[in-house]
């Protein structure tokens, strides 16, 4: 009887420990969105448009593996609250002519479990206006019903540390700020 209750004990730990690990990898929701200011009022511009690339898993214990991750966004794919004239400098801005994609490129990241999140410090690379930057960001992970995960997080950068001159209007009357913040909430699945 102790022998068939060991075996039943070591075939249920074999079970358990090979889960095999989910495997995601299509943007199923998001939004992202692009916040400012300029000396007229606050503005806030949308991405309608994002590609994901990058097969991500996740296992039993919350684990994630990634590798190449990437994230495209279509510059002309960004839309402002204010219309098309606010489009068409943001456009203007990027050069979205001869840099039609802002791109995130992982290098690595690294996660941290705490209750039902996933803490992730990722290290990447971001390219704007054609120029890249070695940035950090700080993301929440989180797995929803269903077996999706969302990513949430938010980072601030200098518009010209992109070689991007921020966009004015009315003969320089209405300035952009330099700082924006990007704000980004990604729902992955299978």
């Amino acid at each position: 009887m102790k022998t068939g209750r060991k075996i039943l004990t070591l075939v249920t730990l074999f079970f358990a420990i090979h889960v095999p690990a989910q495997s995601l990898n299509t943007i199923k929701s998001f939004n992202i969105s692009i916040h400012g200011t300029s000396t007229l009022h606050d503005w806030e511009s949308k991405a309608t448009k994002a590609e994901w690339k990058a097969p991500l898993t996740l296992d039993a214990s919350k684990h994630l593996s990634l590798a190449n991750a990437e994230l495209k966004i279509p510059v002309t794919g960004i839309q402002s609250e204010h219309g098309r004239i606010m489009d068409g400098k943001t456009y203007e801005a990027f050069n979205s002519e001869k840099n039609p994609y802002i791109t995130f490129k992982m290098k690595t990241f690294t996660q941290k479990i705490v209750g039902n999140d996933i803490l992730l410090a990722v290290e990447g690379d971001l390219t704007m206006n054609g120029f890249t930057n070695l940035i950090m960001l700080s993301v929440i992970g989180k797995t929803l019903p269903g077996g999706d995960i969302q990513f949430t997080g938010s980072r601030s950068l200098k518009m010209t540390d992109y070689k991007m001159k921020p966009p004015t209007a009315m003969m320089g009357t209405i300035k952009v700020g330099d700082e924006i913040t990007v704000k980004f909430d990604l729902t992955i699945s299978k």
